[in-house]
């Protein structure tokens, strides 16, 4: 690989894969602090929902943002206003500033997002899936280790220093926003025009590929939310597993993933893909069917296991190729392209999450049936793709 293009796959990545920052380093502190705060866990739902929702609010407007400005500015914007909400998180001891830095701090985020994956189509075209996989195996490694790390944190210098962490995550997006981030390209500069707004994300909403793609990453995205929300409950409740043997196996399904995004990363956009992600589809189907006929007649917690793999390796393969391929068609309003394929990620875990957990029980039922739903909703969607680009 050129040397050029080695730059813009690292910036890429640092400035996409945010979710083992957001969460999983988070996660290992938020008892702690319940019981130092006094305050029930509900109340800091809000550090992970507030987030959630900024990063969503982001792509009503990060899409045009990214098209009009270009991606550097858009990431240094960003990378600063992340450092500032982390700062304010880590610095209050308030769960409504929490709350509203948390929101702020999921917007920075929602604009570096766009403009990393805008860099991809204007970098990388055709290989934005093999690229995306890389960066999406490598990035999630971070998850196997951020628990640890966390907890190394929380046991010898209490659960503020975990704040302070994320917080000093913000540095480095700063540095390496303002002096390391590649010169993009930038469109020549028009006065904003609603109508024109609207007319660029009817275009695009009109060209099927992306749909298809788009709405595949997405639901399988949900069927991994299905996972994070609903197993703590199941494998806790239904199987007695304690929270450090959870832990555990939290990094190993992580780690499931990041196989699985290296070894699809060396396909190319061509009708061999398009048979791997119908199979994987497949795989994935019948890893939500095994959950619900488990929790239904089994009970068997091996088995539940075995399923949540098949489930990780397979949205490893679905999600960064269906991402890359809904870009591919785009060499204007990359942002806007962008900004509507996250969300569809946010909606789509949103409302999974949130079903879960509301209709979570013993076994692992509404887990199977999340899963089940969106893979056939990917099934059908994938059954429409005859060709691809190469």
């Amino acid at each position: 690989m050129k040397p050029n293009k080695i730059l813009p796959i690292f910036c890429i990545g640092l400035f996409t894969v945010f979710d083992p920052i957001a969460f999983d380093f988070l996660t290992p502190a938020l008892p702690l602090i319940a019981d130092d705060m006094q305050i029930t866990p509900g109340m800091l739902n809000g550090l992970i929902s507030y987030y959630l929702l900024g990063v969503g609010f982001a792509q009503l407007w990060s899409g045009e943002f990214v098209d009009r400005y270009g991606q550097r500015k858009s990431v240094r914007i960003g990378a600063f206003l992340f450092l500032i909400c982390g700062i304010s998180v880590a610095a209050s001891q308030d769960v409504v500033t929490w709350n509203i830095a948390r929101f702020a701090m999921g917007m920075a985020v929602g604009i570096c997002i766009t403009a990393a994956l805008s860099l991809v189509r204007e970098n990388y075209a055709e290989e934005g899936g093999k690229i995306l996989s890389t960066i999406y195996g490598a990035g999630n490694f971070i998850g196997v280790i951020s628990p640890l790390i966390a907890g190394f944190l929380v046991v010898h210098y209490g659960w503020h220093s975990v704040l302070w962490a994320i917080a000093s995550w913000g540095v480095l997006l700063v540095y390496v926003g303002f002096w390391l981030f590649p010169k993009s390209s930038l469109p020549t500069a028009q006065k904003f025009s609603i109508n024109q707004w609207i007319q660029a994300y009817k275009h695009i909403l009109s060209v099927k590929e992306y749909l298809i793609w788009a709405l595949l990453s997405a639901f399988c995205y949900g069927s991994f939310i299905a996972f994070i929300t609903g197993s703590p409950y199941v494998l806790a409740e239904g199987y007695g597993i304690s929270g450090v043997t959870f832990s555990y196996f939290y990094s190993f399904v992580i780690g499931i993933f990041v196989i699985g995004s290296f070894v699809t990363q060396r396909f190319k956009p061509d009708l061999r893909l398009l048979s791997v992600l119908k199979y994987a589809t497949l795989a994935l189907c019948a890893s939500g069917v095994g959950i619900i006929i488990n929790a239904v007649l089994i009970y068997n917690l091996y088995i539940l296991l075995a399923m949540i793999v098949v489930m990780s390796f397979t949205t490893a393969m679905l999600i960064p190729h269906g991402m890359g391929l809904a870009l591919l068609p785009f060499e204007d309003n990359k942002g806007k392209a962008s900004a509507g394929i996250i969300i569809m990620h946010v909606i789509a875990g949103a409302s999974v999450g949130w079903g879960v957990t509301i209709g979570h029980e013993l076994y692992g039922m509404s887990i199977g049936v999340a899963i089940s739903l969106q893979a056939v909703l990917s099934l059908w969607l994938i059954s429409k793709m005859r060709k691809m680009p190469v």
